[in-house]
Formats: C-alpha cells, structure tokens, sequence
C-alpha cells in the first residue's frame, strides 16, 4: 500500500483498491429460473449481465465494471443490474438482445451472497486495462475520486 510519509494518508491506485466482483452469472441463471426468457430459434434461451460488475467498499463504496464506469452508491441506494436475452442454438450459432430486457434493483445487502473474493481494481478490468483513451481516462477519474477524500 501507498502511503503519503507527510499526511499518512493511502493513496489509492489500481493496484490496491479492491473490488469484490459480483457473481453475475449465479445471478442471472437465478433470474433465467425465475422468469424464462422464451427460445425463438430452437435454442437454449438465457440472460446475462454483461461487463464485469464489482463492488468496492473502501475507499468509497462505489459499483464499478471492468472499464470503470460505475458510481458511488450507499447502502440504502439500490444497485441495477440488466439481463440480456442470449440463445445458444449450438457452438457456432448465437442470439443475442441488443437492448436489455429485464433490469434488477439490489440493496448492497442483497447482492452481498453474490460476491466473489477481492481482487485489485487493475486484475478486475482483466485485458479492458489500458485498452483505449477511454477507458484509461475512466482510471484516471476513479482513482483522482477516491483520493480526493
């Protein structure tokens, strides 16, 4: 960890913020089990959550995906997650919604059985680190965030 010697204060980084990754998928086959999307090309018919979601606690508690878009949330706020039909109709041939079709609205304390172990904010972005301007400037803005406490 970064410590300013002066202040004594952490200085937080992609390598020592930590995110809790949501389990995403356990999510959505609950939601698939719950309200089945229907097969209209004869395939296997499901939701998913795209993009990498993650919660992290400190230095503030935010939600966060893997090319750091995301927010500040508290405890009372409620976390939205949106399903996206997808039918595997074999190995080579899938459909795909461009648009979600369902949307799910979570406490913290609700999704907390979902979370997988920590990881740092630079293993969560997994090959979306650095991977373009953006991306790199949506970083920047987070890590200049959570310092400016």
């Amino acid at each position: 960890m970064v410590t300013n010697t002066k202040t004594a204060r952490t200085i937080w980084t992609e390598h020592n913020v930590m995110v809790h990754p949501l389990d995403t998928k356990r999510i959505a086959d609950e939601v698939t089990q719950k309200r089945p999307p229907k097969a209209e090309h004869g395939g296997e018919a499901f939701y998913k959550v795209r993009g990498e979601q993650g919660i992290v606690f400190e230095p503030k508690l935010s939600i966060i995906d893997d090319e750091c878009c995301g927010s500040d949330i508290t405890k009372k706020d409620k976390v939205v997650l949106y399903f996206y039909e997808e039918e595997r109709v074999n190995e080579r041939q899938s459909y795909f919604s461009m648009f979600p079709s369902l949307e799910g609205h979570y406490t913290i304390d609700e999704l907390k059985p979902y979370l997988l172990p920590p990881v740092d904010l630079k293993t969560h972005m997994g090959e979306r680190y650095n991977y373009n301007g953006r991306i790199e400037n949506n970083l920047y803005n987070w890590l200049k965030h959570f310092n400016s406490h």
